[in-house]
């Protein structure tokens, strides 16, 4: 055997090239991955590196910057995982290639794939600006064996909040709390079909049952099951005997009453013996079903979903007593309360915004400071000023939302202020929260109600009562059920820092790529850290491959036609809020993109949580690819009356950016017009 003498390169950016996609077959783009540094980090995954798309003649269809929070540095003389060095912070939400660069990589990829006959999975790296090709090797898949018998079904109300999956702690923790409804399945939490159908009182085939399940297409007709009503019934009034209490307990529950869970998480909090399990397990069940309902924040937030069975009441008798009324219109006659608070979140991003415009306008020493702390070149905003004031009150109000705020592993605004100054300083403070949109909605009832008789719009309006209060209280728990798992994840750092002090874990994040029985083992000894590091090693790298995996919405479940095809060869999917836009569309895949989405374009996003809704004040209109009517994107965008349609799988890649598209949100179709 040959010994070979190879050169090391002291590589400032790295990455991988695939010609070909090599998830899906037939996709011709050229996928590139890169990061800063050597290429050991992207290898092992211990980063998150930039997702790049380009066709085959070269255009950049996208670009995904992600935050690289490490990397190998060429200086580094040992080879151990400590050779990890945290990337600076003007660098970690950073584009690592410019358009020429990622021009030149696809161009040399399309020469080794004719080269070699085959798609090629390309290793590269840059050294003061020369490409240098390190390895080159056909692509290969594995095909994906799940080993589940059972029949699931995507759990659509977790998934529609982020596209990743779930990093193993935190699944390991939801399941911990979840009742045994279904499964989890590479990162994804999945329903069980048979239990659904236990529960299903009519008369469904299975099709139209999993598509109910993915709060995706309600039938016309509903005909109920005789004998599965009548045990339906019996089972009802069985629970509401054992729980009717609390159940109309929620009903009444008022800010006030919510306010207080604050007061408890702080108790738990300052409880240093709850590990993170039995503080989730705690916060979720409650201690007994006869604390203070503002204390049973999760069930106050499930059964605040009721709003959506008063909804199917009212279209029902709208549909009785109006026939000529336009149903796709009737989301315009209700919305949440004035103090709700995802509106206060808005108006106060919209403040902030505002504020940070007059400070950075002044272009004075603090205005410097500021733009230096926007670049990551700084850290401390300047003191006495009213922006600095009204941000540190913000984040002490809703510091610990953020994007992904349901993944443990994910920092929130309080922890990571500087993407939240990014998405500050990308907007216009031009709110739609206002008396006008206050206007639209009287507009809307009073349409409704000229089509009704006088004890028709008193019971319309009662019911329309009852499901304003309803959303208003699902987006009111949410903002503080949030808090849980931002508390959760305050007590999983803190078992961190001792892991990183005793050397048992190597670099901050691996923690979340155990399971809890393993962090446990560590702390006593009973798991090395050597151990720990390989399962770290080997997770983080299957975590970033089920990351670029499309996910099944089912599994061992046939469906017929996909739901994102209409016979016209529109896009399809849900209305979430009516309403007909054409204008240009703004791909945005991270809330890095933000400052790319002018005003007036429509927003096309593959999802959205709170830490996305700023950009609803400037969009024509929202196409999301994964969500629901009861999203957060639907219901905030049927407060600001901004056309939506969610659900419109293949989305992100069959709408070019730049590109005109026609949406009739109404009819939940969309079309390409120019390209």
């Amino acid at each position: 055997m040959a010994v070979i003498v190879q050169q090391m390169l002291p590589a400032t950016r790295s990455g991988v090239v695939f010609s070909r996609d090599p998830i899906d077959a037939k996709n011709n783009d050229t996928v590139i991955e890169a990061s800063w540094g050597l290429g050991a980090a992207l290898v092992d995954g211990r980063v998150s590196p930039d997702h790049i798309r380009a066709s085959e003649d070269g255009e950049i269809l996208s670009y995904a910057v992600n935050d690289k929070q490490f990397q190998v540095s060429a200086a580094a003389s040992n080879r151990n995982a400590q050779r990890l060095q945290e990337v600076p912070a003007q660098l970690r939400q950073k584009a690592v290639l410019e358009p020429e660069e990622i021009a030149q990589i696809t161009n040399i990829a399309a020469q080794l794939e004719t080269l070699f006959e085959a798609p090629q999975d390309i290793e590269w790296a840059f050294v003061d600006g020369e490409l240098y090709l390190l390895q080159a090797r056909p692509i290969t898949t594995r095909p994906r064996v799940h080993g589940i018998s059972e029949k699931l079904v995507l759990f659509k109300p977790l998934a529609e909040n982020f596209t990743e999956p779930l990093t193993p702690l935190t699944e390991d923790l939801f399941a911990q709390v979840l009742p045994p409804i279904g499964a989890f399945y590479e990162g994804r939490c999945y329903l069980n079909l048979d239990h659904i159908r236990r529960l299903n009182v009519f008369k469904l085939d299975e099709h139209q049952l999993v598509n109910l399940a993915l709060l995706r297409q309600m039938p016309d007709q509903l005909p109920l099951s005789g004998a599965k009503a009548l045990g339906a019934v019996l089972m009802l009034a069985m629970v509401f005997l054992a729980d009717g209490a609390n159940w109309i307990r929620t009903a009444w529950a008022s800010p006030e009453a919510l306010a207080r869970f604050p007061k408890l998480l702080n108790k738990l909090r300052h409880t240093p013996t709850l590990s993170p399990a039995q503080t989730l397990h705690r916060l979720v069940w409650g201690k007994h079903p006869f604390e203070p309902i503002g204390l049973h924040m999760f069930y106050t937030n499930v059964s605040a979903g009721r709003y959506f069975l008063y909804i199917g009441l009212l279209n029902a008798l709208v549909k009785r007593f109006a026939p000529e009324y336009p149903l796709d219109q009737l989301s315009r006659t209700y919305h949440g309360d004035e103090d709700m608070r995802s509106l206060a979140l808005l108006r106060e991003l919209d403040h902030l915004t505002d504020l940070l415009r007059q400070a950075r306008e002044r272009n004075d020493e603090n205005s410097k400071i500021i733009e230096d702390v926007i670049a990551g070149q700084a850290t401390a905003l300047p003191n006495h000023i009213p922006f600095t004031e009204a941000f540190e009150q913000f984040l002490h109000t809703y510091g610990h939302r953020g994007p992904r705020e349901m993944e443990l592993a994910a920092p929130s605004w309080r922890e990571a202020p500087g993407t939240l100054l990014s998405l500050l300083s990308s907007a216009a403070a031009n709110s739609k929260i206002s008396s006008e949109t206050h206007g639209n909605h009287l507009a809307a009832r009073d349409v409704l109600n000229r089509h009704l008789k006088p004890w028709q719009q008193r019971l319309v309006n009662r019911i329309r009562k009852k499901i304003s209060t309803f959303i208003a209280l699902r987006e009111n728990t949410r903002h503080y059920h949030i808090m849980v798992f931002d508390l959760v994840r305050q007590k999983i750092l803190e078992q961190e820092r001792t892991l990183l002090h005793h050397n048992l874990l190597k670099v901050a994040g691996d923690i979340f790529f155990l399971r809890t029985a393993e962090i446990d083992a560590l702390l006593n000894k009973q798991l090395s850290g050597t151990q720990a590091h390989e399962r770290v090693r080997q997770r983080r790298r299957e975590w970033h491959r089920q990351a670029r995996m499309p996910v099944p919405e089912t599994i061992n479940v046939d469906m017929p036609e996909p739901w994102h095809a209409s016979a016209e060869g529109a896009l399809k999917g849900q209305c979430a809020c009516p309403g007909v836009v054409e204008a240009k569309a703004r791909v945005i895949h991270s809330l890095s993109e933000a400052n790319q989405l002018a005003q007036g374009e429509i927003l096309v996003a593959p999802y959205t949580d709170p830490a996305w809704t700023p950009l609803f004040s400037r969009a024509a209109g929202i196409i999301v690819e994964t969500g629901s009517f009861l999203s957060h994107a639907g219901t905030v965008a049927r407060e600001l009356h901004v056309p939506c349609v969610v659900d419109v799988k293949t989305c992100m890649q069959q709408i070019p950016n730049g590109a005109t598209v026609r949406m009739d949100a109404s009819a939940g179709t969309v079309e390409l017009v120019m390209p």
